[in-house]
């Protein structure tokens, strides 16, 4: 029972020791907390160190307006693709405020024990905490810049014909045709540029529907005799 007793002093005085270096600890993070991103935090590539929220939407704005004259190669194939900007797309990061709350409350939020160590490491400069945007295109805008640019360039169906040679009857395959598929490719674009882009230009494949002509290769494949022929001069 002594030992007991004993040992529930020692975990009464170890909770009070924690207890109050938590206080101090908390007290001292308190400080901190003052508005501003501690030194060493960036959004995506751009440092917002010891800038208030309004200063770092503005900055993170500013490197995505120099961003907005990169150019995306619409891809259907090696031969068929257009180029258009990211501004034409309507380049965009939707939860950038979001984002910028998150870095000015880094390091001054939850476990005080935690929260001492980040700002210890700003203090020393060797924090280096990046925070992830997430970008999307306009749904709107890359829509129509796909029907415009891409349209053109799909291919149209053409039915399978039957045609006679010196070898005698054989028959010509159909050409599928394309329908563009915008809400695929639009998928495309925002996965490449959140897994893919370094903030420079690329490539990224546009999805087509592919559709039968009213005649294939399959419904004519039993028209291969030759019936007659005439030849006059």
């Amino acid at each position: 029972q002594r030992n007991l007793r004993l040992l529930l002093f020692a975990v009464v005085c170890v909770a009070v020791v924690m207890a109050a270096i938590q206080f101090l600890l908390g007290r001292y993070v308190k400080k901190y907390d003052d508005g501003t991103i501690l030194s060493g935090v960036f959004i995506g590539d751009t440092d917002v160190s010891g800038m208030t929220k309004a200063e770092a939407i503005e900055a993170v704005g500013n490197t995505l307006s120099g961003c907005s004259g990169e150019k995306i190669l619409l891809e259907l194939d090696s031969n068929r693709n257009a180029e258009v900007t990211l501004e034409e797309l309507g380049f965009l990061a939707p939860k950038l405020e979001a984002t910028v709350d998150k870095a000015v409350k880094y390091g001054k939020t939850g476990n005080a024990f935690s929260a001492y160590r980040i700002i210890r490491k700003a203090q020393k400069n060797e924090l280096d905490h990046h925070f992830a945007l997430e970008y999307e295109v306009s749904e709107d805008k890359a829509t129509r810049i796909l029907e415009e640019r891409i349209t053109g360039m799909l291919h149209q169906p053409v039915n399978a014909a039957v045609t006679q040679t010196e070898a005698g009857v054989t028959i010509v395959k159909e050409i599928k045709g394309e329908i563009l598929d915008a809400e695929k490719t639009i998928r495309n674009l925002n996965q490449y540029l959140n897994d893919t882009w370094d903030g420079k230009s690329g490539k990224v494949a546009v999805a087509v529907t592919e559709f039968d002509p009213e005649l294939t290769e399959k419904d004519l494949k039993d028209v291969t005799d030759l019936l007659g022929t005439y030849t006059t001069f």
